[in-house]
């Protein structure tokens, strides 16, 4: 990455956040110095235990532990690790193990899955085999993500199994709890934000009432001071507030959901004000679910990545004592861009919002003017999805405009994707009609693309849904006379077969959609990634609307006969 395009990548960022950064830039490279001693924050006292602990309020995790030849393994994006036996914490014999595996694997999140007698010797064996201020102790063992989801899940394990173990194991465990925590406080993610420095509130609130004694209540209201800045901030998006979070992925909003609604839990005089501020979070949930249960997929994140919306929403109705949110025939986040229709066979969703949060664009991809369609059930048109985090190919298509539902000008990206997470020039995609009646659903959107080369895109959607029919119409502009191509990416489970140039039939299960345009179609090889480490081969749809300045548009019809 050149000089540019970091400055580019940076520009839009709080200075605060930069600062932040830079700040835990030095002290990690201090913290390996000969001097680091001096810089470490170890304390080494120890704190008593409340006499009420905080419990789950989540069910066990059931699908991250398979049993395979007898043998217990996990079961953490798509990959399995024996968790009998000497463990791998470094992932070592892991061919190819990425960073964000490496990471996942400290998270710990399988406890409440296994035995009580595994999970204590796996604790004990982790406790001795990751201790803190390693080299690269940041990035996977002592991240401070990994951190926040560790404590809590060994905070939770605790209190569920507090019976069943010595005496000497749980105070060792709460040792190391302690330990992790005043870390943790120490290296709080306010130059990240978002739902990393959610996670990171909710552990302090949980450490805060798990412990007792004047740290802990230290914790406790550091954590909600910082909890009412977060809340005011990260759900307004241009300054406006639908409900959904503001890095504008439905996955890592139902995340951070699900973090908001423990922190009620252990958030003391706060946890009232906090569920009331969830209101408006639980019915994007229900909007924003498909019929087969699972959240949309636009932005980074994954069908099965978080608590499944229906439980997410039970556990909020249980503590909050509210009546669940009822999906809405029509809805129109305006802020976020996101709008939808469900009739009694179809449902889609439709993206004409900002790429991306201006101060944290990391799960951001070129999805404007994109959209997602569903019939009987089944996921048709889908949205690309993430394999990986990890910088290449792989990556690089995932959040590639080419990789969605939408329309490419000389095949560019909509924005200028760097790395994993950057992201310099970008779009901001608006809404400019909408009719939000099931009866005759319409939406307009556009956005303004501009390019490093000066080449600038303009592009215009209105996309129509009635019934069993979605009807789409684009216009382009560009600077310079360049190919428009509309793609459409199916489900892996779909079967493509071309009636002639202009028409397509697509079949899933008895379903029949015909897709017809007046530019010709191409199908393409394509991936669809609706799971992190998964990866299917499918079809794509290129309609080639022609050269700029271009009209062009297609019908998806679902054949009912």
């Amino acid at each position: 990455m050149s000089l540019w395009q970091f400055v580019r990548s940076v520009r839009h960022i709080p200075p605060f956040q930069l600062w932040s950064r830079l700040w835990l830039t030095v002290r990690r490279k201090a913290t390996m110095s000969p001097l680091g001693a001096r810089v470490r924050v170890r304390r080494n006292e120890p704190l008593s235990v409340s006499d009420s602990l905080p419990q789950p309020l989540f069910s066990p995790r059931s699908h991250l532990v398979v049993e395979r030849d007898g043998q217990p393994f996990l079961f953490q994006l798509n990959r399995f690790y024996p968790l009998s036996g000497t463990i791998d914490w470094d992932l070592a014999n892991e061919e190819n193990s990425t960073h964000l595996e490496r990471l996942a694997f400290h998270y710990l999140e399988f406890l409440e899955s296994i035995d009580v007698e595994l999970a204590e010797s796996i604790v004990l064996d982790w406790i001795k085999c990751n201790p803190p201020w390693q080299p690269g102790y940041w990035l996977d063992t002592w991240n401070s993500y990994a951190v926040s989801i560790r404590t809590v899940c060994m905070m939770q394990w605790l209190a569920t199994n507090r019976k069943s173990l010595s005496a000497a194991t749980f105070t060792k465990v709460c040792a190391s709890i302690v330990e992790q925590v005043r870390f943790l406080f120490e290296n709080l993610e306010v130059d990240i934000r978002g739902n990393h420095l959610i996670k990171n509130i909710k552990t302090l609130l949980w450490a805060g009432q798990f412990f007792k004694g004047r740290e802990p209540r230290t914790w406790h209201q550091r954590a909600r001071k910082l909890l009412v800045t977060e809340l005011l901030s990260q759900f307004l998006i241009h300054g406006a507030h639908d409900g959904l979070h503001f890095e504008l992925s439905p996955a890592y909003h139902c995340q951070v959901f699900a973090d908001l609604v423990e922190c009620v839990s252990v958030a003391g005089d706060a946890s009232s004000a906090l569920a009331t501020a969830l209101e408006p979070m639980a019915q994007v949930i229900a909007d924003l679910t498909h019929p087969d249960g699972r959240i949309s997929l636009f932005g980074d994140g994954g069908l099965d990545m978080v608590y499944l919306p229906e439980e997410c929403l039970s556990v909020y109705q249980r503590l909050t004592d509210t009546e669940p949110p009822t999906p809405r025939n029509c809805f129109g986040l305006a802020a976020s861009g996101y709008y939808g229709v469900r009739h009694d066979r179809t449902y889609l969703v439709f993206d004409c919002g900002p790429s991306c949060a201006d101060e944290l664009p990391a799960h951001g991809h070129g999805d404007i003017l994109a959209f997602e369609w569903d019939v009987d059930g089944h996921r048709v048109v889908v949205d690309a999805g993430v394999r990986e985090y990890e910088t290449g190919p792989e990556r690089d298509w995932n959040r590639s405009t080419r990789a969605h539902n939408t329309v490419t000008v000389g095949n560019r990206d909509q924005c200028e994707f760097l790395k994993s997470f950057r992201v310099g020039h970008r779009a901001h995609g608006q809404c400019v009609e909408a009719h939000l009646d099931p009866s005759s659903f319409s939406v307009t959107g556009c956005y303004t693309s501009r390019h490093v080369d000066g080449q600038r895109v303009n592009h215009s959607r209105m996309i129509s849904a009635t019934g069993v029919t979605v009807t789409v119409s684009d216009r382009l502009t560009s600077k310079a006379s360049e190919e428009a191509v509309a793609r459409l990416l199916f489900s892996h489970d779909c079967d493509l077969q071309a009636r002639d140039e202009n028409s397509v039939r697509v079949t899933i299960g008895e379903t029949q959609v015909l897709v017809e345009s007046a530019s010709p179609i191409r199908i393409a090889q394509a991936k669809w990634s609706p799971n992190f480490g998964m990866e299917f081969e499918t079809s794509q749809l290129e309609i080639v609307y022609g050269m700029t300045p271009c009209d062009g548009g297609f019908t998806l019809k679902v054949e009912t006969e």
